[in-house]
């Protein structure tokens, strides 16, 4: 029997395209429920925003939580090898969530105030839910896993929807979800799979200029370096 539902090997790059694709189904069918309704048409009230407002304080909570495993696993009186990995997952469940938040909160607020802070709101709720379940997920084995990336890829699901969405609402007028349900609700999974693709491009591609002069820095500061050997005595 294998070691993990999926095989001997506890992460495989073959998971990705299948936890891109529940993730697409999972907002793409919470969008079709929803539905567009509460379409910003001027600026929205402050009683629209209540919900988006309680996503942000849930989030806050939610990041207590997670220093709260920070300190369970710093004084933790288990064995030193164990404990030293807990504390590492715990870290990155602080890291991970640290580094997401700053896109996050950033669309979040500003399809809220542009586009309709209902959908903010429920995608916010998912999003802050998937989350809370990253270091979860990320302890179920002990190590990192492609259940990982079942919480990873729906939390870059909810940010790359709502980020085309403000581009959409800026550049033609309008609300993205309200146009494909008019079109047509089948699109919505396809469009938000698409959007969710974005991450893919940027990581592979948008990175490469970069990656590539700090690649070739490294390497010429390794080769001016004056190797020790050849260092008088």
């Amino acid at each position: 029997m294998a070691k993990y539902p999926w095989g001997e090997q506890p992460f495989t790059m073959s998971s990705l395209p299948s936890c891109m694709i529940f993730s697409a189904i999972v907002i793409g069918v919470t969008l079709i429920g929803t539905g567009p309704d509460g379409t910003v048409t001027g600026f929205p009230s402050p009683k629209d925003l209540h919900g988006v407002v309680g996503v942000t304080l849930g989030w806050v909570c939610m990041w207590y939580a997670f220093l709260g495993n920070q300190i369970t696993f710093k004084m933790a009186d288990i064995d030193e090898n164990q404990k030293t990995t807990a504390k590492f997952i715990a870290d990155r469940g602080v890291g991970n969530t640290m580094e997401q938040c700053i896109p996050f909160f950033l669309v979040l607020w500003l399809h809220a105030f542009f586009v309709n802070p209902g959908t903010s709101s429920v995608l916010g709720l998912i999003y802050v839910i998937s989350r809370y379940l990253y270091p979860i997920f990320y302890g179920l084995y002990g190590q990192f896993s492609n259940m990982v990336e079942i919480s990873a890829q729906i939390n870059y699901t909810v940010i790359m929807w709502l980020f085309w969405a403000i581009v959409y609402k800026c550049m033609k007028d309008s609300d993205l979800h309200m146009d494909l349900t008019k079109s047509g609700v089948i699109l919505i999974p396809l469009v938000v799979f698409l959007s969710l693709a974005t991450t893919t491009v940027l990581f592979m591609f948008g990175s490469k200029p970069s990656a590539t002069v700090i690649a070739n820095g490294v390497a010429w500061e390794a080769a001016y370096k004056t190797p020790l050997a050849s260092l008088p005595e």
